[in-house]
């Protein structure tokens, strides 16, 4: 059997993904594929199974890439005419594997079963939030924002994909569009005399303007930290003059703030 010559082989990488260096060779390898796909789309007949193909092809080999993503999505809506539902009739060979891959947070397996999944439907709110944590957990946030755009475009009021967009946005800052996404009331920040980003970055204060409440997450330095925070001089001096531990310290000072 000829192979296609558009077909990418695993090349440097792990369980057939590429790693997180993609070499100059495998990347012009990828962009071609990526071209090929978008030939055959824009035929007069468009095959829309070969450039999914191609597509995933570069999904896979480079999960955070944007433009690949939005490329697959769109031609994958366009197949199905945008019916929201995907194929009339869909198997549910992978699917086992997939949740197993979730599971056990093996992020290489999740992006490679999920592609698959999403050939028949691009609308699949399960599969595509599993997506969007694999990304959250590579740090892919445009792409793991475009996975939930398209879980969004399924029912627009989910209060599930609502709140998943709302804690994904609020994850990387944009607070403005979190609570636009889903009703905020009281906002949790990393704060400890160990972890003072969010106090620097003036998120406490735009908290306040927004007339939020906050609860900070690991006030004291969390249990990893508790021997630090038992052992910081600064906390124990304090501690000392103040009559206390340095555990009620570093909490005091963060109330304080």
């Amino acid at each position: 059997m000829v192979s296609d010559p558009y077909t990418i082989h695993p090349d440097s990488s792990v369980g057939g993904f590429a790693t997180s260096v993609i070499s100059p060779a495998m990347r012009k390898r990828l962009q071609r594929c990526y071209e090929r796909g978008k030939e055959v789309i824009r035929q007069e007949k468009p095959d829309h199974d070969y450039a999914h193909t191609m597509f995933a092809e570069c999904v896979a080999h480079d999960p955070g890439n944007l433009e690949y993503v939005e490329t697959m999505l769109e031609n994958l809506q366009r197949k199905y005419k945008n019916n929201k539902r995907g194929a009339r009739l869909k198997g549910f060979g992978g699917r086992g594997a997939f949740k197993k891959a979730v599971a056990s947070e093996d992020w290489s397996d999740v992006f490679r079963l999920g592609l698959d999944l999403l050939k028949t439907n691009p609308w699949d709110v399960p599969s595509l939030r599993a997506l969007a944590h694999a990304c959250q957990a590579n740090h892919y946030n445009e792409v793991e924002l475009r996975y939930l755009k398209n879980a969004l475009d399924v029912n627009s009021k989910d209060v599930d994909v609502n709140q998943h967009c709302a804690e994904s946005l609020a994850r990387m800052g944009q607070f403005d569009q979190a609570i636009a996404a889903a009703p905020v009331e009281v906002v949790q920040l990393r704060l400890s005399p160990f972890d003072k980003a969010s106090a620097t970055a003036g998120l406490l204060a735009h908290c306040a303007s927004l007339g939020l409440g906050v609860i900070a997450h690991s006030p004291a330095g969390g249990y990893r930290k508790t021997a630090r925070t038992a052992g910081h001089e600064a906390l124990n001096q304090a501690a000392e003059k103040l009559g206390g531990d340095p555990h009620t310290v570093a909490v005091a000072w963060t109330l304080a703030l």
